[in-house]
């Protein structure tokens, strides 16, 4: 049996800026329902035009403290320990630059089965939201 979370919901941290969700073309360590486990990798195309950049994760409020590195083009963007709810990681990137690809490290990481009655063996972190960029 899973455990049901409340829909997480992108909130725009620049209310007087334009925001549009923007898909992720490749992915690894991400699951069809949007669970991260503890190493993911992912790539996006900004469309011309955008200046800024960023992902939105969820920590449900029944998970224990998290530890969330994240890098693009070999440079770590942040390395926090997230509270419960949304998080936004803002990530660089060149203007004019057809893809970036991000990498994220999170512990702990559980596995659903071993905590309750659970049929759920995979290893997970966090639920990925989405990307957004900022195009003005």
């Amino acid at each position: 049996m899973r455990r049901k979370t409340s829909q997480p919901q992108i909130r725009h941290v620049l209310s007087d800026q334009q925001w549009t969700s923007i898909p992720v073309i490749e992915s690894e360590g991400l699951w069809d329902d949007g669970w991260v486990g503890g190493q993911a990798r992912f790539v996006v195309q900004p469309p011309r035009g955008a200046t800024k950049l960023h992902f939105v994760g969820y920590k449900p409020e029944w998970l224990p403290n998290l530890l969330i590195h994240a890098s693009a083009a070999g440079t770590e963007v942040r390395r926090q320990m997230l509270a419960t709810g949304n998080f936004i990681v803002d990530v660089p990137f060149e203007v004019g630059q057809t893809s970036v690809e991000v990498l994220t490290r999170s512990e702990p990481v559980f596995v659903p089965s071993q905590l309750w009655d659970s049929a759920e063996d995979r290893p997970l972190s966090w639920v990925f939201v989405g990307f957004e960029v900022h195009v003005p």
